[in-house]
């Protein structure tokens, strides 16, 4: 796994951690913060996949499955997501929120596709190395 990888799998495992922690805070359901940490380590797990073959394929069929329903999941959270940090915010950083909120989602975009790009080739059988 190059160096590179091995950064941001480091920084997405401390993303999802940051991730309940928020859901934990905030009083989120069980359930719903049990399926957003679920989603997020599947993609995690599969981006690892894509250079540890054997990780990706000892999931088997499943892991198409739970790739796609993790991106289901991400893709249904977001507009939630988006409503809920607004309402968190002061009113001073509400106002810096609105005015960046382009450049803050198109960096958490950015930031999210290696994850999905790996993650769904190892899903779909595409590895790093044979």
């Amino acid at each position: 796994m190059p160096a590179l990888a091995s950064i941001y799998a480091v920084f997405c495992g401390v993303m999802v951690l940051e991730s309940v922690h928020d859901h934990v805070k905030s009083r989120e359901a069980a359930w719903y913060t049990a399926l957003d940490a679920a989603a997020d380590l599947t993609v995690l797990v599969l981006f690892i996949g894509y250079w540890a073959s054997h990780l990706a394929q000892s999931i088997g069929w499943a892991a198409p499955c739970l790739f796609l329903a993790s991106l289901s999941w991400t893709l249904c959270w977001l507009p939630r997501e988006i409503k809920r940090v607004g309402k968190t915010l002061s009113a001073e950083d509400n106002q810096l929120y609105e005015r960046l909120k382009g450049v803050i989602y198109g960096v958490i975009a950015l930031l999210a596709v290696p994850g999905y790009w790996f993650g769904g080739m190892a899903a779909f059988g595409y590895y790093g190395h044979t």
